[in-house]
This record gives C-alpha cells, sequence and structure tokens, in this order.
C-alpha cells in the first residue's frame, strides 16, 4: 500500500490504473464504464467508482465529462491515463493535446477522402496540408468539387492553392464537409417467369433437343 496526496492506493487501485491504461493505448482514452471496468476486474460498480474517484485524486488518471449542449445532462465519459503524480495544469494540457491531435487526424483523414473522390492522389493531400494547412487545401478541394466542368482537377487545386482562389457560393457550401458520390440506381424491370423468350437454337441438334423437351416440361407445368 502506498500513499500518494494524501490518498491510499492499494492493489485494487493498480488494478484499475492498468486496466484503463489497457483500454487507452489505441486512442489515448479510454470509454469503458464503471460496470465495464468492473467485469473485468470481477469487482462491484460502486466500488470500481470510489477506486477511479481515487486515481483522479492520487493524480493518476483525469475524467472528462462531457454535457449535451441542449439538455446539458449527462452524455458520455472520457477516461486519460496519465502519468503518475502530474498536476491538474499538465493533465488538462494532456488532455488538451490529446484532442487537439484526434481533430488533426479526423480532419486529414477527411481531406484525403474528398481528394481521392475528386481525383487526386493521396500524398499529394498530404504534401498540400503540410504546405498550406487544412484549411487552404480544404477551399481547394471545395473549388474543384464546386466547378461544373474540370478537364484536369490536380491542377486547378494546384493552381486554387497557390494563386488563393476564393470559394464561390456553390463551393462555399462543401467547405468541411465530406463529399459523398451519389450511387447511380437502375430501375430493374420484373422478369416474368411465364415469358420464354425465342433463341436460335445451339448448333448441336442433342442440346436443341434437350432444350426443346425442357421447354415442354415447363409448358405442362404452367398448364397444371
Amino acid at each position: 500500500m502506498k500513499q500518494v496526496n494524501g490518498i491510499r492506493l492499494t492493489v485494487a487501485h493498480e488494478a484499475a490504473y492498468d486496466t484503463v491504461f489497457k483500454l487507452s493505448r489505441k486512442t489515448g482514452f479510454c470509454w469503458a464504464s464503471n460496470s465495464s471496468i468492473a467485469g473485468m476486474l470481477g469487482l462491484s460498480k460502486s466500488y470500481v467508482s470510489h477506486l477511479l474517484t481515487d486515481l483522479e485524486r492520487a493524480g493518476w488518471m483525469f475524467r472528462k465529462i462531457t454535457l449535451d449542449d441542449q439538455t446539458h445532462e449527462f452524455q458520455y465519459r472520457q477516461l486519460v491515463p496519465l502519468d503518475k503524480l502530474c498536476t491538474p495544469e499538465e493533465a488538462l494540457e494532456k488532455v488538451r493535446l490529446m484532442e487537439l491531435d484526434h481533430t488533426e487526424k479526423g480532419e486529414r483523414i477527411r481531406l484525403v477522402a474528398n481528394g481521392k473522390k475528386i481525383g487526386i492522389a493521396p500524398l499529394r493531400i498530404m504534401g498540400a496540408i503540410h504546405a498550406f494547412g487544412a484549411k487552404r487545401v480544404d477551399e481547394a478541394l471545395s473549388i474543384v468539387r464546386g466547378s461544373h466542368v474540370v478537364n484536369n482537377p490536380v491542377k486547378l487545386f494546384f493552381a486554387a492553392l497557390h494563386k488563393g482562389f476564393i470559394p464561390g457560393k456553390r463551393a462555399e457550401k462543401l467547405v468541411g464537409k465530406a463529399y459523398i458520390t451519389k450511387s447511380v440506381h437502375y430501375k430493374l424491370a420484373p422478369l416474368d417467369p411465364v415469358l420464354i423468350q425465342k433463341d436460335e437454337g445451339p448448333a448441336d441438334p442433342s442440346i436443341a433437343a434437350m432444350v426443346a423437351k425442357m421447354k415442354q416440361t415447363a409448358a405442362r407445368c404452367r398448364q397444371q
């Protein structure tokens, strides 16, 4: 047992911290509920809530609770395992950097996907983001997407970046959005199972006889 910032931390506290740490390896956040963590540890939900509160007070973890903008009710919670004994200011800064990193990654993914839909290679998009910034790339992509006729989308894209074109009314609606290509839906007419189309017939006489016999059988079945 150890005492940190006036909190006595036991093996159960370390097990709870280790579980949250493992669940947040990929994203930096842990979305698991108290019930889920309790099930993994074989403890009660109320005891896990007590453990997480102690870990936050000790500086091992930060809990970020997001409320609904309109109702101000609980929406979701994020658990962020932090370096042990870090200050609350350091915890908030670490969370801010994590959220900024996730936002930037999501923005890059969206811009690359938009560029691929237009016909621009992902490496070109990533290079443009590095050189001009995500906002300028987003505006240039919207200009290309909003154009009625584009013979060379790559040329227009880089021209918009270098010359600083401003998106028009049509392109402004596309800024900050993901481009979705409209799939063409073909209306298929249902086939009449009774209708038998005439064909020229195969060249092999044996196959022709077999086809004729199958047609006769089908005709008798329809009459019954």
